[in-house]
């Protein structure tokens, strides 16, 4: 079908027309009477057939789980998406006969109604069906936005608490009704004094978080708050009062359990469970609001993670209080005053989070494989968040939290072990496993891009991410966007210190594969070829401006060719056991600019320097061909300056007009006779 997502905006557009001209208009008049012919089936109108035919569509033919792309085709032509009456009597109404929803129909309409009232408030179109809006709305544009959105608010601000007690207990229903408030015009409760419906709105919402656990749910509830907390309009008090008091029953709840958690050595499953809910709820709250007044449990929640790293806490709850902390700690930052922060306030923070990135540390070494995740994402965060551009305020630099190396290597291994590690061939081999392993992608594709954070900011070496580098091609699919991001962004650190861990990576893919195969290389295997393929991709990122990137490629060379003649003694007439590395750095040349290649200061002499150490090197041994295959590479793309310029009479034959005279850049000459090779391949901090 055109209208799922992988689709483009005029096809999908093109599919929605076809769409509503073939299944929504055909026959439905006589549809309409055999309804209306029926006993107590006389209030069915056509808006009620044509959503019950969009939902049979929807069920039966894979869109469901594209609900906004669907909306996004039909948004245009089907004018029944906008009538939140009919949505609301076929959701509500007993009296459809025929036309009353199942279960699953409940659910899809609530899906399709959610998103149909984020387009009309003004949403841009899912990804891949038109860029977001980067213009400001003419003024027939912002009345129709406004027209559309008074609409929706108007009639749900009487129907939401009627559905939300409907379906209050049902969680994949429930998710998007609580956060369809945050679309409203909060100016209609004023103008039409409809505080009754607020109330009565909150009151609905009071009872979904204290039966629900699931962080979806808890979270566009808490958002839900946020949007009626945070205005200057007479309805703010009502939902302060409100949020108030379901804070304290929730920090009450909590408190209540917590000491029994700490103090007990044996904890019974009950008590385990209902302390796993409240810091959930806690949890959800905290990511949308500075409850700190409310609920001061910092330290309790630290008691709770000392005891995780003692091997006597649940999991679950070991991972929802690290993640709970991490907010603790940001709002924390946040209060403090940056003209004039207190002292004291500041060295408990920054106690509270050095203990934190330190706990989290033990747990990513011993804890178990969701608490690991846990801890690792919020050490990433956290180093970003405590990071050295707090230096920009200088109150903040006794804030400034740096991890020791250790710390740097365990977040480097973490990410190879979890992320790229070869999974079992029969972990997901059946069609309803499917889901399961995309959300495993998801996952590691954000533990990978949480420590690509760390480089991209500069906070680890950029070295640590040879082994990231590395898996470039290997991984290309699942994970080739945000290891090319991760380069790109280190390339703007540094382009020099980027090639240089790029070479890095490429050493050791170079080792690995001759320690597998008993110290020799096969250069016609496939694993060869991936390695020389990288290469390749490496110098294609270096840039189209070779003048930049100069420096960069030179230092890449230089060093690779010290790495292909490393020797652990004096010369014995073989060649060096890294000779074959010779065949990698061949595939970078074209990135070498001619000057760079010849010349007292080029790379041919520099090569021949460090050839002087190996004596005489036989031309017909087979063992040397790799360097061979080097020096033409070198040579054989080099051409002669002037050799263009020297025939002005041949090229005007040619029909070609006469170049004029071109002077060697005394720049260029500076930089070939000066050329500073970079300390020691282990220099890679700034």
């Amino acid at each position: 079908s055109g209208i799922n997502a992988e689709y483009g905006r005029n096809i999908s557009h093109a599919a929605g027309e076809f769409l509503h001209k073939k299944l929504l208009t055909e026959d439905l008049e006589e549809v309409l009477k055999e309804h209306r012919a029926q006993r107590h089936t006389r209030k069915i109108r056509e808006p009620h057939i044509i959503l019950k035919e969009l939902l049979r569509f929807f069920l039966e033919n894979e869109v469901s789980e594209h609900g906004a792309y669907m909306v996004d085709s039909l948004w245009e032509t089907v004018e029944v998406l906008r009538d939140w009456k009919s949505m609301t009597e076929l959701l509500l109404s007993d009296e459809l006969g025929e036309l009353g929803l199942n279960d699953e129909e409940e659910g899809a309409l609530i899906e399709i109604m959610s998103c149909a009232i984020k387009r009309a408030a003004g949403e841009d179109p899912p990804p891949g069906r038109g860029k977001p809006r980067q213009r400001e709305l003419n003024t027939k544009e912002r009345r129709q936005l406004e027209a559309d959105k008074n609409s929706l608010t108007k009639h749900f601000i009487a129907e939401l608490p009627e559905l939300l007690s409907k379906f209050s207990t049902d969680e994949q229903k429930i998710v998007s009704l609580v956060e369809i408030p945050q679309y409203f015009h909060l100016e209609v409760y004023v103008e039409h004094r409809l505080n009754k419906f607020l109330e009565l709105l909150l009151k609905y919402m009071h009872n979904i978080v204290m039966k629900h656990s699931d962080s979806d749910v808890l979270r566009n509830c808490a958002f839900t708050y946020r949007y009626f907390i945070n205005n200057e309009l007479s309805i703010q008090t009502t939902a302060a009062v409100a949020f108030r008091q379901l804070i304290d029953e929730l920090v009450t709840s909590f408190q209540s359990k917590i000491s029994e958690v700490l103090e007990s050595e044996a904890i019974s499953e009950q008590s385990e469970c209902r302390l796993l809910v409240d810091m959930k709820r806690l949890y959800a709250f905290y990511q949308a609001h500075d409850v700190t007044d409310l609920a001061d449990i910092e330290k309790d929640v630290s008691a709770i993670i000392t005891k995780a790293n003692q091997h006597q806490m649940k999991d679950d709850i070991t991972a929802t209080a690290v993640m709970l902390m991490q907010v603790i700690l940001s709002w924390a930052l946040y209060r403090t005053n940056p003209n004039e922060p207190s002292k004291t306030e500041l060295k408990k923070l920054r106690k509270s989070v050095v203990q934190l990135v330190q706990q989290c540390d033990e747990l990513i070494q011993f804890g178990a494989p969701n608490v690991q995740k846990e801890a690792f994402i919020t050490v990433c965060d956290m180093l970003i968040i405590f990071a050295p551009q707090l230096k920009q305020n200088p109150t903040y630099s006794s804030l400034i939290v740096v991890p020791d190396k250790s710390v740097q290597i365990r977040l480097r291994d973490y990410v190879i072990t979890t992320v790229f590690a070869e999974e079992e061939p029969q972990q997901f081999q059946d069609d309803e496993d499917e889901e399961a392993k995309t959300e495993v992608l998801i996952e590691k594709r954000r533990v990978l891009a949480s420590f690509g954070k760390l480089i991209a900011y500069n906070i680890i070496e950029m070295r640590l991410a040879a082994s990231i580098f590395a898996q470039y091609v290997k991984s290309y699919q699942d994970y080739g966007d945000i290891v090319k991001h991760i380069m790109s962004k280190a390339r703007e650190l540094n382009r020099t210190k980027c090639m240089r861990t790029q070479l890095l990576s490429l050493e050791q893919l170079f080792e690995e594969l001759r320690d597998q195969n008993e110290g020799r290389i096969d250069r016609s295997s496939e694993e060869w070829t991936k390695i020389k393929d990288l290469a390749h991709r490496f110098a294609l990122m270096a840039g189209v401006d070779n003048y930049k990137s100069r420096q960069a490629v030179v230092t890449f060379h230089r060093e690779g060719i010290i790495y292909c003649l490393l020797r652990n003694g004096p010369p014995d007439g073989n060649p060096p056991s890294n000779i074959v590395f010779f065949d990698i750095l061949a595939e970078t040349t074209f990135k070498l600019m001619d000057i760079d290649k010849k010349g007292p200061k080029g790379l041919l002499a520099f090569l021949e320097e460090q050839l002087m150490r190996e004596g005489e090197i036989p031309e017909d041994e087979i063992e040397w061909g790799p360097l061979r295959t080097y020096k033409t590479a070198l040579v054989g793309s080099m051409q002669e300056p002037y050799a263009y310029y020297a025939q002005p009479m041949k090229r005007k034959m040619m029909g070609a007009s006469p170049m004029p005279d071109v002077k060697r850049s005394r720049d260029a000459d500076y930089m070939v006779d000066n050329w500073q090779t970079p300390g020691g391949s282990g220099n890679y901090v700034q």
